[in-house]
């Protein structure tokens, strides 16, 4: 493809972010399927809208020099490439764990005397919470209201359409969480094999497949 006046070349980098050449289509023999790098996969059009990824700006007649700058998002649609997802996932992770180190929550459930078992049956105790409220969001069903209210109204509409829902299972989650997360008491080996075991059944349950 000839060029009457200046044009972008397409550049090519891989996933990881590290760039391959600014000159694809002008030069060809230096494209690769994967990094040498780091071995990824490589790209040259935007994930999203498949618009080529900005590379050297040729100007016909001009002497050129140095590399076309790795852009982070895409011109056409302004989307994240890759590479620039993966850098704002690692930014959030690495936020999380330093307000993680910053709340010392082991010196904390050292004070309160909690163990592990306590951390493990609180969160799947929280997350059954959440399982509820999203198959709640998926059937159009209102997610206000008191922990009850909401597990009832779910019941409820999971009897309508002949999914079971072990009442059992709803009874003895309710009672762990008064005692784990209302009470701030440590779970028995037994209680949290039953919490755990009713975790799975419910995300199995409302989230089949």
């Amino acid at each position: 493809m000839s060029h009457k006046g200046p044009y972008y070349d397409a550049q090519q980098v891989c996933v990881k972010g590290h760039q391959i050449t600014d000159s694809y289509h002008r030069f060809p023999q230096r494209r690769q399927e994967h990094c040498d790098k780091c071995g990824a996969p490589t790209i040259y059009k935007c994930p999203k809208c498949d618009a080529e990824i900005r590379g050297y700006y040729n100007v016909p007649g001009a002497v050129g020099g140095g590399w076309a700058d790795r852009p982070d998002h895409c011109h056409s649609c302004g989307s994240r490439y890759p590479w620039a997802e993966l850098k704002a996932a690692e930014a959030i992770a690495s936020t999380i764990h330093a307000e993680r180190e910053a709340l010392e929550l082991p010196a904390i459930l050292e004070k309160l005397d909690l163990s592990d078992n306590w951390r493990v049956a609180s969160s799947a105790l929280a997350l059954f919470e959440v399982l509820v409220n999203r198959k709640l969001e998926n059937l159009k069903l209102q997610t206000n209201g008191t922990y009850d209210e909401k597990v009832s109204r779910l019941a409820v509409q999971l009897k309508k359409e002949h999914i079971p829902f072990d009442e059992l299972m709803i009874s003895s989650l309710r009672t762990a969480r008064a005692k784990v997360l209302h009470q701030g008491k440590e779970p028995t080996e037994n209680e949290l094999t039953d919490i755990m075991k009713y975790l799975k059944t419910a995300t199995y349950t409302l989230f089949p497949g």
